[in-house]
């Protein structure tokens, strides 16, 4: 059974971004969505661009309230989505 906390952590808007975005990748992970396809959201480049500031504004807000040892802990996952990214596949 896949285990729910995002829904403890997140809105109902924010699992639907997150779904509307990720949503093909979950369900070919197996993954059972909170909301249909049908109410997904599209988003312009605009938004897209906002939300990845967002996004890095947060990253260097966790990463400042970190404690040293997690942030160690971390490192080799962050060397990993860097290469996978780099990757551009």
């Amino acid at each position: 059974m896949a285990s729910k906390k995002y829904k403890g952590a997140l809105s109902e808007r924010e699992i639907l971004i997150f779904e509307s975005v990720a949503g093909d990748t979950l369900e070919r992970l197996g993954y059972k969505l909170d909301f249909p396809c049908s109410s997904h959201l599209s988003f312009t480049k605009e938004e897209i661009k906002k939300f990845e500031a967002e996004n890095a504004e947060m990253k260097k807000e966790a990463m400042n309230a970190a404690v040293p040892n997690d942030i160690t802990r971390r490192q080799p996952r962050q060397q990993y989505l860097k290469e996978i990214m780099s990757r551009n596949v």
